[in-house]
């Protein structure tokens, strides 16, 4: 009984103290932008019932947390991996279903904190838009300091609510490499360090050729170019790490490093997704629109194309390792893995998760769920288009420029949505497998992308052939 209360009081004051920093913002905004009208609109009454409604609505919203735990029936052991009672950790000790739990948790996040966080937001984006209006820089400077005490504090309560400041990061992970199988992990160095050195070979080999050959300097190529360089990344990013724990059983990796490789890991990845996605709408607009291509897709244009793709990968990816920043996790640091993947890295943090796990599957479907639809649209109107030829040979020819992007596509994408749904759905594949399929996905495709485009681009060719002749 004493857990629920004490849960039920953690929420309901983080719930009222979200309530009073969002009124707090209000109280700002009507400052700045309506001081005539300060006394009026915000006086000691409507401070009251403001304060009343935070309650009403904490009570409310988080009341039901203690009906659903009553709900459900605990087995094994009681204890929790923390300092205080809070749902999600009281919620993982039952031996039922938490589903419900986990929805209404996600639910209430939204609806309160969520919401709060929007309003606050839109609170400061009209107050900063009435201080840049005004014409006195001292005017400016006095209405930046009002706002500046109130947003330290929401920042400070943003920092304590994600990992309640009670637990710090630990120094270093431990990357267990391919689990069950640490005694063979030189003899699976053989294929990996092979690999990896054909896959250094081969991209730089494909750079090299374009860069010094003018007459490959075409949108195309350009592409080809990028994916080269994100091939490069994403092996160069775990493929060191990981010959490291295989050669010399160097399994320790740094926090710190730990996210940036997460974060490089994703970032190329989405990038790479962004990039297949130009390569298919390049061959949209060969086909489809051939007067039109020198038009569609200039050389200025790709280069601005493979800056927004950047800027996106960025945006999106950046989210992951700041969410982890702060929260605490398992004293057993260690990472059944060869390198530091954004799931992998949530299900050793000892508090609820929903957050990061509900980024991580929002991102996916935004960023590889639209650009897997716009490579299958584009090869819709392109099966059309060809379907609308009357030659032969200009039907072979059609589809032969599109074959050795379908074939970068699947072994691009099949292996990264074979870790992404295990990850999420794959409790029955052996550990070992989903490892090393997930080390694969880095050396694999970086390998094979050169090979393929050397073997299919005849123009690719004949400058490659001159070079070993």
């Amino acid at each position: 009984m004493a857990a629920l209360l004490k849960m039920f009081f953690v929420h309901i004051v983080f719930a009222a103290e979200s309530a009073v920093l969002l009124a707090m913002a209000f109280d700002r905004y009507v400052d700045t932008c309506h001081p005539l009208h300060y006394t009026y609109i915000l006086n000691a009454t409507v401070i009251g019932k403001i304060g009343l409604a935070c309650v009403v609505r904490g009570l409310l919203f988080v009341f039901p947390f203690v009906i659903l735990i009553e709900c459900l029936p605990f087995c094994g052991h009681h204890i929790i991996p923390h300092t205080y009672c809070e749902h999600m950790g009281i919620a993982k000790l039952a031996c039922a279903g938490i589903k419900p739990n986990t929805i209404y948790g996600l639910t209430v996040a939204l609806s309160v904190t969520g919401m709060d966080v929007i309003l606050i937001t839109t609170s400061y984006g009209l107050i900063l838009r009435a201080v840049l209006c005004l014409p006195s820089k001292d005017a400016q400077f006095q209405a930046f300091s009002t706002c500046g005490v109130h947003i330290c504090v929401l920042h400070q309560g943003a920092t304590m609510t994600a990992c309640n400041a009670t637990q710090g990061h630990p120094s270093f992970f431990i990357l267990q490499g391919i689990p069950g199988m640490e005694d063979k992990h030189r003899w699976i160095s053989i294929p990996f360090s092979s690999m990896y050195f054909i896959t250094i070979l081969g991209n730089c080999t494909l750079l090299f050729t374009i860069s010094t050959e003018r007459c490959l300097h075409k949108p195309m190529f350009l592409l080809l170019c990028m994916l080269a360089l994100t091939d490069l990344g994403m092996t160069t990013t775990t493929i060191p790490k990981v010959l490291c724990i295989f050669w010399f059983g160097q399994s320790e990796i740094s926090y710190e490093g730990c996210l940036v490789q997460l974060f490089f890991i994703h970032s190329i990845s989405a990038l790479q997704s962004a990039i297949l996605m130009t390569m298919a709408f390049d061959r949209y607009v060969a086909i489809c629109e051939p007067l039109r291509y020198a038009t569609i897709l200039s050389n200025s244009r790709i280069g601005l194309i493979g800056l927004v793709s950047l800027v996106r990968a960025i945006l999106f990816i950046l989210p992951m390792p700041i969410l982890l920043q702060q929260m605490p996790f398992h004293a057993k640091h260690v990472i059944p893995s060869t390198y530091c993947e954004h799931m992998a890295v949530v299900k050793i943090v000892c508090v609820d998760t929903t957050v990061n796990r509900t980024y991580g599957l929002v991102v996916a479907l935004l960023v590889t769920g639209l650009d897997i639809s716009a490579i299958a649209s584009s090869y819709v109107l392109i099966i059309r288009a060809i379907m609308g030829l009357s030659s032969k040979e200009a039907h072979h020819k059609a589809v032969n420029t599109c074959t050795t992007h379908i074939c970068v596509m699947l072994i691009s994408y099949t292996p990264s949505l074979f870790s992404f749904l295990t990850h999420r759905f794959g409790q029955g594949i052996p550990p070992h497998v989903h490892t090393i399929l997930g080390s694969l996905y880095f050396l694999v495709p970086p390998m094979l992308n050169p090979i393929i485009y050397g073997v299919k681009t005849k123009e690719f060719r004949d400058k490659l052939t001159k070079y070993g002749c």
